[in-house]
């Protein structure tokens, strides 16, 4: 039956960007998926932008987790998180793991958490950790304390 489906789990199935902009697209209609597991496909940055788009043009989605882990996304993901501000609010959590994003894709974060004020849970590995880390540390922690909560 369409639209009773509440996990989708397509797991490291190889699907690349034409397969995920499909599904994207599905998404933006569905009314019922609420967990979203695409990790280990090598959807990259755009196709990581189509599915958080379509997601948050659909008024009535319910999908509340996703999961990207090792999805071969970069820093220019960010982009799309800018244009979809209201994704924020709308997701419990947004995995990130694993994959290709640096410093500045955190930072680029913490703005986005801090200016609207975003409630969901983002998991996020760098590339270069102890970079991170000292940079953090030289700013502080009061603008981390929005990204962790």
């Amino acid at each position: 039956m369409m639209g009773r489906l509440s996990v989708l789990d397509i797991s490291f199935c190889k699907i690349g960007y034409k397969g995920i902009a499909c599904i994207a697209e599905a998404l933006e209609r569905n009314e019922s998926i609420q967990q979203l597991n695409i990790k280990g496909n090598p959807i990259r940055s755009c196709g990581a932008a189509e599915v958080i788009g379509h997601i948050a043009k659909n008024v009535k989605s319910k999908v509340e987790a996703i999961n990207m882990n090792s999805c071969q996304i970069d820093n220019s993901f960010i982009n799309a998180l800018k244009k979809c501000t209201e994704i924020g609010n709308k997701l419990k959590t947004l995995e990130l793991a694993v994959n290709e994003m640096g410093e500045e894709f955190v930072y680029e974060l913490l703005d986005l958490y801090t200016a609207f004020k975003w409630k969901m849970r983002t998991s996020v590995s760098l590339r270069n950790r102890n970079a991170v880390t000292k940079s953090i540390a030289e700013a502080g922690c009061k603008n981390l304390i929005h990204f962790i909560m």
